[in-house]
């Protein structure tokens, strides 16, 4: 019952402050410790072998490197008709561990 009221809190939260569910355009921890040479993107070298194969999923608009922006539309795959907000903050504080991604059903835009 607790988790139950915690995800409406939560959901509620985050649609009556729908800025903060944008897209991370901050890098994740994750992108900075492959980010090898610190210069804000990566390339196929500085990703760990396992997702190299999926380097040209990933580089959306086919520059050679993976920015920030691009990481964060792809969280750990691409998800079709799934919208991913990340690092949604859930307390009151700046505790980075206190974030959360959510996963919605992303609704096809009505003409």
């Amino acid at each position: 019952m607790r988790f139950l009221w915690a995800a409406v809190l939560i959901v509620t939260w985050v649609a009556a402050n729908p800025a903060s569910a944008q897209v991370a355009k901050e890098p994740t921890q994750r992108f900075l410790d492959w980010d090898k040479n610190k210069d804000g993107k990566l390339t196929k070298d500085e990703l760990p072998a396992a997702l190299q194969a999926n380097f040209e999923k990933v580089d959306l608009n086919k520059d050679g490197s993976i920015s920030p922006e691009e990481d964060a539309k792809v969280p750990g795959g691409r998800l079709d008709g799934v919208k991913v907000d990340r690092d949604v903050p859930y307390a009151a504080d700046k505790n980075p561990r206190h974030t959360l991604d959510l996963y919605r059903p992303e609704y096809p835009k009505s003409k």
